[in-house]
């Protein structure tokens, strides 16, 4: 059995990208760390999966010397309607032009993110037992982690990176506030005739919304990534009656000109979810532990990142100053200002999907009355490219580029 002072800073629970992540910003502040993965995921070399990194999450990677094969995102075009024959309805566009001339988002496989944080790190990082969590015992100075199998660690923090299990939100003594969407996500690669000329698409149709992400070329085919969101019933006729190429021609071919699929589909279940109570300070959030989100505006692992951003400035500070991690300003920071940041992005979000799917004459004149505000003045356009690209609030420093702590000490 271990004692307090054969304690761990983090042990750290997931072994997903953000996880990774979250190890790869630990082991450089030289804290000590140990990995637990309660279930194992492995690289389907299928993944039709994609992300759209921000201007300052890339930053960061790049900082991390994570450097990643990507296709800029210069430009967005928002339509309600406008595809399958249906008239535009309502439009906004999204241009780099109004970001400072800088692409408005990196689109990048999920795959390739994996494999190349993988690459990057120490063997250390790395090593990822497999155990499940029965119980924490919390202490003034630390928490005991007591394992299925008998093991016990004790560390000053541990830290969740994944949904939490039922047996850790009773253990947390927390749960999730949840909305089924009662939709699912079609996601899959598209190869296709004509060139995406870096342009991406969203379409908010009558069932829920379909984007087109622009990826790099791929044996000199053009390629984009799918993603496209309705209702359950649909999505299971389309996938088990095998129409879906035939179904994105009909839709999309104005656009694309002919589309084959050379990744997926798989589909993907929606669900709002927000973890609620009160959580000790011992018990870390990143990313999905925290909240779910719509994916119609990629920020999902944007919104992990920043997490971890913020968190890492806490430790430079703690680490600078001699203070506990708890007793750091940064830490406190982290604590609220991620919650209050994150709950925002998800609610806000939420309002933007229920707008679109209400049919009300109210509800569409107002979404079409902000989207012509939005798309004619310059300064309300700039404002959402902004706070998609990292947020309008102080970034933290690795948001930036740069080192953890190294401006706001």
């Amino acid at each position: 059995m271990m004692t307090e002072k054969d304690q761990i800073d983090f042990v750290i629970l997931g072994d997903g990208i953000t996880a990774d992540i979250f190890t790869k910003v630990v082991s450089l502040s030289g804290k000590s760390f140990y990995r637990i993965s309660e279930q194992r995921s492995s690289i389907d070399e299928q993944n039709a999966r994609s992300l759209a990194l921000s201007p300052s999450t890339m930053k960061m990677l790049k900082f991390l010397d994570i450097n990643l094969d990507y296709e800029r995102l210069d430009k967005m075009e928002v339509y309600e309607g406008k595809i399958g024959g249906a008239p535009e309805k309502g439009k906004v566009i999204f241009d780099k032009k109004n970001n400072n001339n800088e692409s408005l988002a990196y689109i990048v496989k999920y795959n390739d993110i994996k494999k190349t944080i993988r690459l990057k790190a120490s063997e250390k990082e790395l090593t990822i037992f497999d155990k499940s969590i029965s119980s924490l015992d919390l202490t003034n100075n630390s928490v005991c982690i007591k394992m299925d199998e008998g093991q016990e660690l004790i560390a000053k923090n541990i830290v969740f990176t994944e949904k939490l299990s039922p047996v850790l939100l009773n253990i947390l003594k927390s749960k999730y506030e949840e909305k089924d969407y009662k939709q699912k996500s079609i996601v899959a690669t598209l190869d296709h005739e004509l060139p995406h000329k870096n342009i991406a698409y969203q379409f908010f149709l009558s069932g829920g919304p379909l984007a087109l992400l622009p990826l790099r070329t791929s044996n000199g085919n053009n390629r984009s990534s799918l993603i496209w969101s309705t209702d359950n019933y649909i999505v299971d006729d389309i996938l088990n009656t095998g129409d879906l190429r035939d179904t994105l021609n009909n839709m999309l071919s104005s656009i694309t000109g002919q589309i084959n699929i050379s990744e997926g589909p798989l589909s993907v279940s929606l669900v709002k979810r927000l973890l609620k109570g009160r959580i000790n300070d011992k018990f870390i959030l990143i990313g999905e532990s925290m909240r779910q989100m719509h994916p119609m505006a990629g920020q999902g692992w944007n919104q992990a990142i920043r997490d971890i951003s913020y968190f890492a400035d806490a430790i430079a500070e703690s680490q600078s100053l001699g203070l506990g991690l708890e007793s750091s300003p940064s830490f406190t920071a982290f604590k609220r200002l991620r919650k209050v940041e994150g709950d925002g992005m998800v609610n806000f979000i939420d309002l933007v999907n229920s707008s679109f799917s209400s049919e009300s004459s109210i509800s569409k004149g107002f979404r079409r009355n902000v989207m012509k505000l939005i798309n004619s003045f310059s300064p309300i356009n700039s404002l959402f490219i902004k706070e998609a690209e990292g947020g309008l609030v102080r970034k933290p420093n690795l948001l930036n580029g740069e080192a953890p702590g190294s401006k706001n000490i």
